[in-house]
């Protein structure tokens, strides 16, 4: 990790931002796993730059995280499904 708070969270950003991209481009698998990886301990831990984090960028990531949810079987990720057009990569 780098010690730069800055830096840190411009990082967390890009792939909050690359993730965002994924939805455009209806690229489900890549999704999650870039939640997976912001999910794990060593970086949800990071409590001061998840909160130097932009909010345009938490909501962003919060938008993700309850599309991709499995609440329900993946109920939203599948509602979601039904709008699209192929082609898809999904989950």
């Amino acid at each position: 990790l780098i010690p730069n708070l800055t830096e840190r969270t411009k990082i967390l950003s890009k792939w909050i931002v690359v993730a965002e991209e994924c939805k455009r481009i209806n690229n489900f698998n890549t999704i999650m796993a870039i939640l997976a990886a912001l999910g794990m301990v060593t970086i949800s831990r990071l409590k001061i730059t998840w909160r130097e984090l932009p909010e345009k960028y938490k909501i962003f990531y919060e938008s993700l995280e309850s599309l991709m949810e499995n609440k329900n079987n993946f109920k939203n990720y599948r509602n979601h499904l039904e709008k699209l057009q192929k082609p898809i990569f999904p989950y």
